[in-house]
C-alpha cells in the first residue's frame, strides 16, 4: 500500500512538474497576442509589424491585414482570455476568446519562434453556424 502511495506522489509531482514548464513555456505566447492587438488598437503599425512573422508578411500585405482587423472588429480589442496554449518546438499556439466592440469572439492565434522570438503567424476565426462534414 506505501509503494502505491509513494508512485501516485511521483506521478503527481512529475505532472505538476510537467504542466508547471509547459505554463512557463507558454508565458510569451498571451503577452505577444496582446501586445499585438494593443498596438493594431492604436494604430501602432510599427509595432504591430514587428510582432508578425516573416511567413506572415510575405502571405498577407499589411494593409490586407487592417482590412481584415477592422472587418472582424480586432482591431478593438479590450480583453482576451486565452483557455488553451501550447507549443512543439518552434511552434505555439493560443486558443481562447477575445472580446471587441463587435462582442466577443473565439479565436486561435499560431506562432513561430524566430531568433529566440515568438511571432504571430497566423490568426484564425473558427467558423460559426451549422457545418457538414
Amino acid at each position: 500500500m506505501k509503494l502505491l502511495l509513494k508512485i501516485i506522489a511521483v506521478i503527481f509531482v512529475l505532472g505538476a512538474l510537467g504542466g508547471g514548464v509547459a505554463f512557463y513555456m507558454t508565458a510569451e505566447l498571451p503577452k505577444v497576442a496582446n501586445a499585438f492587438f494593443t498596438a493594431a488598437k492604436n494604430g501602432d503599425d510599427t509595432t504591430a509589424q514587428s510582432l508578425l512573422s516573416n511567413g506572415f508578411k510575405l502571405s498577407t500585405p499589411y494593409p490586407e491585414l487592417k482590412a481584415y482587423l477592422s472587418s472582424h472588429g480586432l482591431d478593438t480589442v479590450t480583453d482576451s482570455s486565452w483557455n488553451n496554449r501550447s507549443f512543439s518546438g518552434s511552434n505555439g499556439k493560443l486558443e481562447g476568446k477575445v472580446t471587441t466592440a463587435k462582442g466577443d469572439m473565439p479565436l486561435s492565434v499560431s506562432f513561430l519562434k524566430s531568433d529566440g522570438k515568438w511571432q504571430i503567424h497566423g490568426l484564425s476565426i473558427p467558423a460559426a453556424g451549422l457545418s457538414t462534414g
